[in-house]
């Protein structure tokens, strides 16, 4: 299924880029577009691209990285992610 998935998501990063989309709209859509597939946002290994994109940040109280989207962060956070 992984294959599948890779396939899937380089076809929208090259169906954005024909469609002359910006960056910023790219990013949005991508973001967006995650959710159709079966992994978490820690597995796709690009923390600081997403802290940069501001599509995340790191929990001043326990140095986790938080998602956008992440609500429940606050319930979880022990002040120790280690």
């Amino acid at each position: 299924m992984a294959d599948r998935t890779s396939a899937g998501i380089l076809g929208l990063v090259f169906e954005l880029l024909a469609e002359g989309k910006s960056r910023n709209q790219m990013v949005k859509a991508l973001w967006r577009a995650r959710q159709d597939y079966d992994f978490s946002d820690d597995q796709m290994d690009a923390d600081e691209a997403l802290i940069q994109l501001g599509l995340a940040e790191e929990c001043k109280d326990c140095g986790a990285v938080v998602y956008e989207g992440d609500e429940d962060h606050e319930e979880y956070c022990d002040g120790d992610w280690e």
